[in-house]
């Protein structure tokens, strides 16, 4: 699970977000819910989280293009 926000959301806004979510996710009743479900939360960084993504995103169009899968 990830928060995704627009291309060209502002840095300092990307910054307050992320702070607010990490907040969240320390308090005692959030990461009880999360356990509930086996979720773990993962403090990366927006940018760490963007190159994550897009390495991910190389290894399922490879995938994709070699197995001739389209959405259509």
């Amino acid at each position: 699970m990830a928060l995704l926000s627009p291309k060209g959301l502002p840095k300092e806004i990307q910054v307050k977000i992320h702070a607010d979510m990490m907040t969240a996710l320390a308090d005692p009743d959030i990461k009880s819910r999360f356990n509930t479900f086996a979720f773990e939360a993962i403090n990366w960084s927006p940018e760490e989280m963007r190159r994550v993504s897009e390495a991910k995103m190389k290894v399922y169009e490879e995938l994709a293009r070699r197995k001739n899968i389209s959405l259509e």
